[in-house]
């Protein structure tokens, strides 16, 4: 009888269910995942008085907007500094991800201001010193073990032109030899780290400026969409969406637990779902 009521006692326990942890995401990078210059406008009811109320969103922002499931979780540590300083801002942001304990990391441009910048050429060129600070930026992702969307490096020369400050200088750009090195060494070393998926983000900015009809994300984008501001080098609001389509496609592919955004979804949508947290700002 002991034996018994020993085995039914085994049988009717309610088991305590395993908590499925939700996603992690974390952003990473310098200004164009911080948003910079990106405002929306605050949208009111009918109800209420006009007012004209912008409010700053950042990839990080659009992310949570579009990731499936709702649960995840998509914090951002970039920021528009990280120009002055990319080595220190580097190793802050990497240490942020550990702390996080990370999914999934999202670091489309972590690596544009290890390879942009001022340098000392050395013997008449530049390739060799980008390639020193390149690795810097690529042994300070080898700390990150979960899986990691970076960018490659764009042409942005264009930038220089912009009227009538350019926020890029023509020294701080580097030659055509040393960007097509840089993306070497970062395709070559993607492909030694199967946790590391790789945004063509030279091939995107390419076609973004010379074609008239622009595939991005399996998407067919509308001409009339701007996808950078009037400086020539941080995205807009648009742009941010797009961005935010690559990095949450590669994201769903890099983990079972995120479902890719519906191709459906437009970014005046996601600026509508957007529109709760913008008005939250206005609370804090």
């Amino acid at each position: 009888m002991k034996l018994l009521l020993i085995m039914l006692t085994v049988v009717v326990t309610p088991t305590t269910p395993v908590q499925q942890s939700s996603p992690n995401v974390t952003v990473i990078g310098a200004s164009a995942s911080a948003g910079w210059g990106v405002v929306v406008q605050q949208s009111t009811n009918a109800d209420q008085k006009p007012r004209l109320h912008h409010r700053h969103i950042h990839l990080g922002d659009v992310l949570d907007a579009i990731i499936t499931p709702a649960s995840s979780s998509v914090q951002s540590h970039a920021t528009s500094l990280f120009f002055q300083a990319p080595r220190m801002h580097g190793d802050a942001q990497v240490s942020a991800v550990l702390a996080d304990d990370s999914d999934v990391v999202v670091a489309l441009d972590f690596l544009f201001w290890h390879t942009y910048g001022n340098i000392m050429e050395q013997d008449g060129q530049d390739v060799t010193p980008r390639m020193k600070n390149l690795e810097v930026g690529l042994a300070q992702l080898d700390r990150i073990e979960a899986p990691v969307i970076v960018g490659d490096i764009p042409d942005m020369r264009e930038a220089t032109k912009a009227w009538p400050f350019p926020l890029l200088q023509s020294n701080q750009v580097p030659s055509k030899e040393a960007i097509q090195a840089i993306n070497k060494r970062i395709a070559a070393w993607a492909a030694a780290r199967p946790l590391v998926t790789v945004i063509p983000l030279h091939d995107i900015t390419k076609q973004v400026r010379n074609s008239k009809t622009v595939m991005l994300g399996g998407r067919t984008w509308p001409i009339t969409a701007r996808f950078v501001q009037a400086d020539g080098l941080h995205p807009t609001s648009h742009g941010l969406f797009a961005l935010a389509v690559l990095a949450a496609d590669a994201t769903a592919a890099a983990s079972d637990e995120i479902e890719p955004p519906s191709p459906d979804l437009s970014a005046e949508d996601v600026l509508e779902a957007l529109q709760p947290a913008i008005a939250a700002q206005d609370r804090q």
